[in-house]
């Protein structure tokens, strides 16, 4: 016999979001605008705007569901190192731990619970320094080194790994390079 309580369905707690955060538009004037995009329901949603003006920044969501931002341009377009996190069922942003160089046009990857950021620009030449973030102390640590100091740079965690690749010219399709293959 079927009843409210035996037909199966699905959990409504946790939502399939795509945030859009800060960004450029015209006239190089950086935004705080953050929106969401719910793929299950198709619609735009209004989420609380960043606390100041970003371009170039990275993000990432955690195992755990937050959502970090880090780093990039402040609207004085300087490179930045601060970072912090989205409370989604609060709609807020709490300050987190600073990642220990500032770096925008970097790559951030979530694995085994930590957070990576991983090469950039410091404003005045690339980087090849890893940084990572633990969440339970709140604090970014050196990890690694890549082999050459990169920007424009995209990363995933997978099955225990840390796979970084960078765009090689400007025309992306299909011009991609992996540069490392790494188990932190």
């Amino acid at each position: 016999m079927s009843s409210p309580r035996v037909v199966p369905r699905r959990c409504m707690a946790v939502e399939t979001i795509v945030y859009i955060t800060g960004g450029e538009i015209y006239n190089r004037n950086y935004i705080k605008c953050v929106e969401g995009y719910n793929i299950e329901n198709g619609t735009w949603m209004k989420r609380k705007d960043l606390p100041f003006s970003r371009c170039h920044h990275c993000s990432v969501v955690s195992e755990d569901m937050h959502l970090y931002i880090a780093g990039g341009c402040n609207k004085e377009k300087v490179v930045v190192n601060n970072v912090i996190r989205y409370e989604r069922y609060l709609d807020k942003w709490i300050k987190v731990g600073s990642l220990n160089t500032p770096r925008a046009k970097f790559a951030m990857a979530a694995l085994d619970g930590y957070m990576y950021a991983i090469g950039g620009f410091d404003g005045t030449s690339r980087l090849y320094t890893v940084e990572k973030y633990c969440p339970k102390t709140n604090k970014w640590s050196f990890v690694a080194s890549l082999a050459q100091p990169t920007s424009r740079i995209f990363a995933v965690g997978l099955n225990g790994y840390l796979y970084a690749a960078v765009c090689k010219s400007r025309n992306i399709a299909n011009r991609l390079v992996v540069l490392e293959e790494n188990k932190p």
